[in-house]
């Protein structure tokens, strides 16, 4: 009589541990918890959450690898690592309600996510950065290769705040890079959000994370020629706002697409 009679979807059991945690979520979060769901939700559906064990969650590892109906794009390794974390902390939530959920050990602990390469971070000499730049500057017919790799080099903008900077947030005067935001990729697309461990919905620079990048002179030459070549792109005969790198048009910003593609 002490077990647990009700079986507990897994669908159930993901919504309730949701709505007891959104609240401390901010908006980027709470998107991509939703995105990881969506995939959890197709495949363990209505499956009783007892029934689920290491072995199952391994092979659904397996299945975000490759193709799936209503997900043509397979995970990598960094999204499926984030998955197992959503689901650990499902389970852990689970088993501290035992006598609903029926849960006494947490299954996600000891499964094994699969084969990971490691790559060793190779740190690049002067003469091998300035090697990387000319052969950009000799060889591109724009700029925009030469953006991709200048800005991170010389500022140490992360991928996410590259994607993220807009022209408003270039500072030739100062030779400042306003860092407001990142710009990230998920499986339903992109989101825009504060820089890394900021809180969305901070009210100061300090609580967004929001800081300024170096600006050499490089780089300001650089980014005049990128300004004044997308203005003849796009035919711009007016002050506008372009943003340097996205994947998709709005109102008064013109993005760029080689640049910006983080694919």
């Amino acid at each position: 009589m002490t077990e647990v009679a009700e079986k507990v979807p897994f669908i159930r059991a993901l919504a309730e541990y949701t709505a007891h945690y959104k609240e401390n979520w901010s908006d980027s979060y709470m998107m991509q918890k939703q995105s990881q769901a969506k995939r959890m939700q197709t495949y363990f559906g209505n499956r009783d959450v007892k029934s689920i064990d290491t072995l199952d969650i391994e092979e659904f590892f397996k299945w975000c690898r490759s193709p799936q109906p209503g997900f043509p794009q397979p995970l990598s390794n960094n999204s499926i690592q984030k998955i197992r974390t959503h689901l650990y902390d499902l389970w852990k939530y689970m088993k501290k309600n035992q006598k609903k959920y029926g849960i006494r050990e947490n299954v996600v602990l000891d499964a094994e996510v699969g084969d990971i390469k490691k790559f060793e971070a190779t740190i690049l000499n002067a003469e091998q950065v300035n090697y990387m730049i000319q052969y950009a500057i000799n060889n591109e017919k724009d700029y925009s290769t030469l953006a991709l790799i200048g800005l991170p080099l010389l500022s140490g903008l992360r991928r996410g705040e590259l994607c993220g900077v807009k022209w408003k947030n270039i500072d030739f005067e100062n030779r400042l890079i306003d860092v407001e935001y990142q710009r990230c990729q998920i499986s339903t697309g992109s989101i825009e959000k504060v820089p890394k461990k900021g809180n969305d919905d901070g009210h100061t620079r300090e609580e967004r994370k929001q800081r300024y990048a170096a600006l050499p002179d490089i780089l300001v030459q650089m980014l005049e020629h990128i300004k004044a070549q997308q203005e003849e792109y796009f035919g711009i005969r007016r002050p506008c706002r372009i943003r340097l790198c996205g994947h998709e048009n709005e109102e008064d910003d013109i993005f760029v697409q080689k640049v910006g593609n983080e694919g």
